[in-house]
């Protein structure tokens, strides 16, 4: 069962990390990191904001101009300013997620449904995403995984709604077929 070390969103999983976005920025700060061969994930708002942390604009503007760059640029500059980093992952809200590692990337379009209360589904999203990550899954199955369940846990209402066998399956078959 994954267990939150902190509330600033890092996951212990199996005794592996997932780094959320407050550990790769205060690591930054304080010139060390925990990364160690951990995915990390951030939201399509959240990704251009940790460019502009991570290398300040010049001469005091606002923004670095990271806003204009696509998720993959994004992605890839993190990647290389973390070599211990295996994998980024931002996610895109209804439009899905994109995971992007070293030599290769995976854009899922989503799972549709009607949408109850988001409470839990990126932590359902995340949870989904690392178990099949810690297994050596292809990035096609971690998306479907991550995509799956979190649509699931969006669709309905509170933070952990109760699970039925039908459901169960259903959703492991559909990861199953994506590998």
């Amino acid at each position: 069962m994954p267990q939150t070390a902190s509330n600033t969103g890092t996951i212990v999983y199996r005794q592996k990390l997932v780094v959320g976005l407050g550990e790769i920025l205060w690591d930054h700060v304080r010139g060390v990191s925990r990364l160690g061969g951990a995915p990390a994930k951030m939201n399509e708002h959240e990704a251009p904001r940790v460019l502009d942390l991570l290398h300040p604009p010049p001469g005091g503007a606002a923004h670095s101009g990271a806003e204009s760059r696509t998720h993959h640029q994004i992605a890839h500059r993190l990647l290389r300013d973390f070599p211990a980093l295996k994998m980024v992952c931002i996610t895109l809200g209804d439009k899905g997620s994109l995971l992007v590692t070293r030599h290769t990337s995976h854009h899922h379009h989503g799972v549709g449904g009607t949408v109850v209360d988001t409470v839990g589904a990126g932590d359902a999203f995340t949870g989904a995403l690392v178990h099949y990550f810690l297994d050596g899954a292809p990035l096609p199955v971690l998306n479907e995984a991550g995509n799956r369940w979190g649509s699931w846990v969006a669709s309905q209402r509170g933070a952990v709604p109760p699970l039925d066998a039908e459901t169960l399956y259903a959703n492991a078959r559909a990861i199953a077929k994506a590998g």
